[in-house]
């Protein structure tokens, strides 16, 4: 934790700080010099920045500052198990990140995937009735797949394959669609969601080209 941070009530608290979204706000905060809690399961060392060692598996051993806004960059499921305890810290908004899935994937063939389908959009409900129940205004964020060079287990792996053989497999008529995402663009769309009085209270969806 750095010395030098700020736990003012007018501090944002990223949980999964060191993710693919979460870094990306952390960058954009640190580079403003916007008073900012990261949270993930290893802290470090930052400065300007309060990190704080939290695994929302365990949210009884949560102790998070107070903050004005949660940006909940972490898997939905994960975090509405944590939520209560979170949104102790007084935040008056939320900005969380679901997926498309929940409705393009309802009737997925593949069993384990519809079970984490169900998962997530109960995960989604809940989320709403808990910020509801505490008067706390809520955007959810679906966004499509997901990447950022040399980090993500999706994009990445296809351009490398490209790079080396010149061509791109296609498996069963490659009939799906997709359109991924940046993470940055995300981190910037949920920055600028969380100060639009139009997105409280709603599900946005965010697709790539």
């Amino acid at each position: 934790m750095d010395g030098g941070a700020t736990s003012e009530k007018t501090a944002s608290a990223i949980i999964g700080a060191s993710g693919f979204v979460g870094s990306y706000i952390l960058e954009e905060f640190v580079r403003r010099g916007a008073p900012v809690l990261a949270l993930s399961r290893s802290p470090r060392q930052r400065a300007g920045v309060e990190w704080i060692g939290a695994d929302l598996r365990k949210p009884d051993t949560l102790v998070l500052p107070p903050c004005c806004t949660l940006y909940g960059t972490a898997d939905a499921v994960l975090l509405v198990h944590a939520l209560c305890r979170l949104l102790e810290s007084g935040a008056k908004r939320l900005v969380a990140f679901s997926s498309t899935s929940v409705l393009t994937k309802q009737d997925t063939e593949v069993g384990e995937e519809r079970e984490l389908i169900h998962q997530l959009a109960e995960a989604e409900r809940r989320i709403v009735a808990l910020c509801e129940q505490r008067h706390v205004g809520w955007t959810i964020l679906r966004p499509t797949l997901i990447y950022a060079e040399g980090r993500d287990t999706n994009i990445t792996p296809l351009s490398k394959l490209i790079r080396r053989f010149g061509f791109m497999p296609l498996v069963g008529g490659a009939r799906g669609l997709r359109q991924p995402v940046h993470a940055e663009d995300l981190a910037i769309g949920a920055i600028a969601a969380a100060a639009s009085q139009s997105a409280v209270n709603n599900f946005l969806y965010v697709a790539g080209g």
